[in-house]
Formats: C-alpha cells, structure tokens, sequence
C-alpha cells in the first residue's frame, strides 16, 4: 500500500500525514487562541519541542512567531 501511495502522490504515506497535520496545526495557529502545547497535542506530536522543530523546518517560523505574523483578524 505504500509503494502505491509513493506511485500516486510522490511521497510517502508518512510524510504526507505529516504534512497535513502541519497545515492544520498551521490553521489553528491563525484561527484560534489555542496555545501551541494544545494544538501540537491534538495533532499527535509527542512534544512542543519536537512540534516547534518540525514547524519552523517547514514555515520557516516557529509557531509562536507564524502565529503573530498570520493570526486572523476575528481574534
């Protein structure tokens, strides 16, 4: 199932889980007052540290900061 999912998309399975998470961590981050531990909790990352790591390699920000910079006007 793998192989065939790296066939169809070019890329893995995991990192593609990965980065969905990402993008909705990165969503809440803009759309809600939810703290960073939170929401690295309710997208399965084992720790902030290791949320923050794989979040500034892929936004180039850390959340904290991409959430200053992005967050939404309603909030």
């Amino acid at each position: 199932m793998q192989r065939l999912f790296l066939q169809y998309k070019g890329e893995s399975l995991g990192r593609y889980i990965r980065e969905r998470k990402l993008l909705l961590a990165a969503r809440d981050l803009r759309d809600t007052d939810q703290r960073v531990y939170d929401i690295c909790l309710k997208y399965g990352f084992d720790s902030q540290q290791t949320f923050t790591r794989i979040f500034t390699r892929t936004f180039n920000l850390p959340p904290g900061a991409y959430r200053k910079e992005n967050h939404s006007r309603a909030h």
